[in-house]
């Protein structure tokens, strides 16, 4: 990873701030999301907007219909970055930068619109002492206390931080079958951690047979999202028959002239 540049835009701070590539075909600027259903995007148009009850995060609002948590991710010296509320949704100009700089104004305890289980949880307290060394972790995350400061780290490929290992510092990262059911279904229910089981249709795709579907998770999945996703086609009928096509709203394959706007 390149040096941190604050004030550059969020393309370029692609791997650092959460816009890397991911499951979509064409690449596009939310890519590298989690799809989460506690968000609503109706009315807003395509692009990036500010996360009131976290400013370490963004949503990408998409269709008007999808919402996508991004995350600005810290700069190399450990220190979280915040979204700067202001400069989107163009995803062009949308950027994030320093606390200072950010001005971003935390709200706790917004009304959502809907149940789904709570993000994963903030990152340990920024006090933590010279001579003290312990981590604490979530999902495939964790933070380790050095030198007076916690330390944002990764788990390895398909890694889950489990709390419950007993080596005095505070877990290590492990398998996910090594985890006890408890902690696995914490993982399990989050989308934050473990997007669920998904059907869509990328841009430029709808009116066709053409959609993706990513299959549930189960514990010898890797944890990225991507493996999980096949894309996939309707059937074309036979002789005298019209092929049929996705439709998104009752997430099957049907006539074409049961499709809106088709």
């Amino acid at each position: 990873m390149g040096p941190l540049k604050l004030h550059c835009t969020l393309a370029l701070l692609g791997v650092i701030v959460g816009l890397a590539t991911g499951k979509s075909t064409q690449k596009e600027w939310y890519a590298s999301g989690v799809l989460i259903t506690n968000y609503d995007c109706t009315g807003k148009a395509d692009g990036n907007y500010p996360l009131p009850s976290d400013c370490n995060s963004y949503i990408a609002c998409v269709d008007q219909s999808k919402a996508y948590k991004l995350s600005c991710g810290s700069s190399n010296a450990g220190s979280l970055l915040h979204y700067v509320p202001d400069s989107g949704p163009d995803p062009e100009t949308s950027k994030c930068a320093t606390p200072e700089e950010a001005n971003c104004v935390l709200i706790v305890d917004i009304p959502l619109n809907t149940t789904t289980p709570a993000p994963p949880t903030a990152p340990p307290p920024s006090e933590c002492q010279p001579n003290q060394c312990k981590q604490a972790g979530d999902c495939d995350s964790y933070w380790v206390c050095s030198e007076g400061i916690w330390k944002p780290q990764q788990c390895g490929s398909n890694l889950f931080w489990n709390p419950n290992v007993n080596n005095g510092f505070g877990g290590s990262c492990d398998y996910f079958g090594n985890l006890n059911q408890a902690q696995q279904d914490i993982y399990i229910h989050n989308p934050e951690c473990i997007p669920p089981c998904e059907w869509w249709q990328n841009e430029g795709e709808k009116c066709t047979g053409v959609f993706h579907f990513r299959e549930p998770f189960k514990a010898n999945h890797p944890l990225d999202a991507e493996a999980r996703e096949s894309t996939l086609s309707c059937p074309t009928g036979g002789p005298g028959l019209e092929p049929l096509i996705w439709n998104q709203v009752t997430l099957t394959c049907s006539h074409k002239s049961t499709v809106a706007g088709c």
